[in-house]
C-alpha cells in the first residue's frame, strides 16, 4: 500500500525524472526509466517545481494560497495533484517524524 500524503508528509520529485517547460506554463515530465512522459498543466507545474527541494502538502497549500487566495478547493486540488503524481511514481516520499 502506498505511504498516506498526510499534510506532514515529506515529498520531493524523484530524481530520475527530466523536466521539460511547455509554453502554456506547464511542464512535461520524462521518468527516463520508464520511458515514460506525464504532462502537467501549469497549476501542477507549480506544485512540481516547489517538490525540488522537498517540503509537505502543508507548505505547498500554504504557498499557493499565498500566491492565488484562499480558493475552498485548493487543498483537495494539491491533495488530488500529488495523489495522482505519487501513483505514477513521480515523488519520493518520507514520513516526518511525530513531535511530542
Amino acid at each position: 500500500m502506498p505511504t498516506e500524503l498526510r499534510p506532514d508528509t515529506l515529498i520531493a520529485q524523484r530524481r530520475h525524472v527530466r523536466t521539460l517547460p511547455l509554453p502554456d506554463g506547464g511542464l512535461t515530465l520524462y521518468a527516463a526509466d520508464e520511458s515514460t512522459a506525464y504532462v502537467m498543466n501549469p497549476s501542477a507545474a507549480v506544485v512540481w517545481t516547489m517538490l525540488a527541494s522537498g517540503t509537505t502538502r502543508a507548505a505547498i497549500v500554504e504557498e499557493l494560497v499565498d500566491r492565488v487566495g484562499d480558493q475552498p478547493d485548493l487543498p483537495g486540488d494539491v491533495e488530488h495533484i500529488l495523489e495522482d503524481m505519487h501513483r505514477a511514481g513521480l515523488l519520493s516520499i518520507a514520513v516526518a517524524d511525530d513531535v511530542g
